[in-house]
């Protein structure tokens, strides 16, 4: 992929982007365009849906409801296989 003739552009190790060119000789395509999906919509919850877990637990070895917030990228610059975000899982999970 040669990005050379793009004016700017950012791609994260592991982002999903859709890229137009031409590849002429057969052994590289040269970009001219690089499109990023479109963001999701922030997901809403009810109050009352929310309330439900955060009171008290009809069982005493659970706490109240607890939020965790992470982003990404998950993956580092020498490997796509997502080790941040499986410690992130693990860390969760205890």
């Amino acid at each position: 992929l040669d990005v050379t003739g793009l004016e700017s552009f950012v791609v994260l190790v592991g982002e999903v982007v859709a890229v137009r060119g031409k590849n002429v000789t057969g052994t590289k395509l040269v970009a001219s365009e690089i499109y990023y999906p479109k963001p999701l919509p922030l997901l809403k919850s009810p109050g009352n849906l929310l309330k439900r877990f955060y009171e008290p637990p009809r069982n005493p070895d659970k706490g109240p409801l607890s939020i965790v917030i992470a982003a990404g990228p998950f993956s580092t610059s020498d490997n796509v296989r997502y080790d941040p975000l499986q410690d992130f899982l693990q860390t969760c999970a205890q």
